[in-house]
């Protein structure tokens, strides 16, 4: 027998697998979640099927397609394995995952979000990291991935709502800002001149 361990939406899949196992509610910090456990050889086996992996995110592969400007593979990635949540007055946004897929991510943003490349940060697990994007950064990325989107894991898309409405940047980007429309506005000098 496999455990499989589900954490989201437990009631719908428990429902759906017709099953009455015990919900068990998880806290650390701010952060809640539910778990419920499933023993079940025949449902290890449709999963595997499935291409499900047991310890997926230290395996992690980029896909075999633009994934460099498709932000819609990137929410799906922070809607399973990132958080969203605010912290000392600024949002952030952090990723844990294989050191591909997490510097898949890193060139996603920088390219996309214009943020600094950020360094991985070991986690007591081999092979499996975490990143986080903060302030600004963190409100571009997520405006990105979650403006406009259709498919997507509702409590972070209305979080990130919650905090495009409240967040004042404490100090903007120098030279940098962005626009009404969405679109950027640069400022460059030299010297002290404005170019």
């Amino acid at each position: 027998e496999s455990q499989v361990e589900i954490t989201l939406r437990p009631q719908k899949l428990r429902e759906y697998i017709g099953c009455d196992n015990k919900i068990c509610k998880q806290t650390r910090d701010e952060h809640i979640w539910y778990t419920f456990s499933i023993k079940s050889l025949t449902i290890k086996e449709r999963l595997t099927a499935q291409n499900f992996t047991a310890r997926k995110s230290k395996k992690e592969k980029l896909p075999n397609f633009d994934w460099v400007n498709n932000r819609h593979f990137w929410r799906g990635v922070v809607d399973g394995d990132g958080s969203v949540f605010f912290t000392n007055n600024s949002p952030k946004l952090s990723l844990c995952g294989s050191t591909e897929l997490l510097e898949g991510f890193n060139r996603f943003c920088q390219v996309n979000c214009f943020t600094k490349p950020r360094k991985l940060d070991n986690t007591k697990s081999e092979d499996f990291f975490t990143m986080c994007y903060s302030g600004e950064e963190a409100m571009r990325i997520m405006k990105l991935l979650y403006d406009d989107s259709i498919v997507f894991l509702t409590r972070k898309k209305n979080r990130v709502g919650q905090y495009k409405e409240t967040y004042i940047p404490k100090s903007p980007n120098k030279g940098i800002r962005i626009l009404p429309s969405g679109r950027y506005n640069v400022k460059i000098g030299y010297n002290r001149k404005r170019l």
